[in-house]
């Protein structure tokens, strides 16, 4: 019927802003602590220390920042890692595994944790002022977008290698990456196209970004926050009200789907109360 409906009752006393999957989890955190994991029946606290605001990380493993901490989720809890830096912030975390943690930091660093230790991976801005805002992984590779619009691949062996741009597209701004069987890696953001800022879906080929297609536009006020692929291709783009747009494995898109919040509501628990640290 083109509208997503509440089957099961129940939530968390947070107002989720960042959630992603990991083995056989949903994770979710809000603005304050704690992070939630959702089991396939209930949702439940993850209690973590070291400070009230953070953010999940992306990749195989559950990982999370919260604090000035990096956290990885082992053996049922949360395990605090080493300090990574003195006086600095990270601002984006990527982890395979609860060994094998990227960490991007306020100083514009990228540090990789392997082995007991963080090693700083040799990294040549572009700007002074340039940050890695996201690490992600796509089609079997772990990149790293930074704020000036660049794109690097980050080895295995600790060797970063920056990407080109094709010559349509210019000023690649991250938003978000999905790997879908038929696309490989690929990225959606917004750049400049003859001039024009547009949003786009790029595919990684070899060590370069290559335009794959446009994005339709959302509906008014909506902001994109994921991308989803699924293995025969097919690709949604989420907006943070709720809304939908899915690519077809034959590259159309459809209208935008819109959720009907009213089929949505719960009356088991009070709407997004503030989580608290206990």
């Amino acid at each position: 019927e083109g509208r997503w409906q509440r089957l099961d009752r129940g939530g968390a006393a947070a107002l989720f802003l960042s959630a992603h999957g990991s083995g056989d989890k949903l994770w979710a955190a809000g603005a304050t602590a704690p992070p939630y994991f959702f089991d396939g029946r209930v949702w439940s606290p993850a209690r973590a220390g070291g400070g009230r605001e953070g953010f999940l990380g992306r990749g195989p493993a559950a990982s999370l920042v919260w604090g000035a901490r990096v956290f990885v989720w082992q053996l049922g809890q949360w395990r605090p890692l080493p300090a990574f830096a003195p006086a600095s912030t990270a601002i984006a975390l990527w982890s395979a595994a609860p060994d094998h943690v990227l960490v991007s930091t306020t100083d514009g660093e990228l540090r990789r944790y392997r082995h007991g230790r963080w090693q700083a991976l040799s990294v040549r801005r572009s700007y002074p002022s340039e940050r890695f805002h996201a690490i992600f992984w796509t089609g079997g590779t772990v990149y790293a977008a930074s704020d000036q619009g660049r794109f690097l691949r980050v080895a295995d062996n600790n060797r970063v290698v920056p990407m080109a741009l094709e010559a349509r597209l210019s000023e690649l701004r991250f938003e978000q990456a999905v790997g879908a069987t038929g696309l490989g890696g690929a990225v959606m953001g917004t750049a400049l196209v003859r001039g024009q800022r547009r949003r786009v879906l790029a595919r990684f080929e070899l060590d370069t970004l290559v335009l794959l297609d446009y994005v339709p536009d959302l509906p008014r006020g909506e902001t994109p926050i994921a991308l989803k692929g699924e293995t025969d291709g097919t690709l949604w783009v989420v907006g943070r009200r709720g809304s939908l747009l899915m690519r077809t494995p034959g590259g159309t898109w459809s209208e935008p789907i819109a959720i009907d919040f009213a089929h949505t509501s719960s009356p088991s628990h009070l709407p997004n109360p503030p989580a608290q640290l206990q």
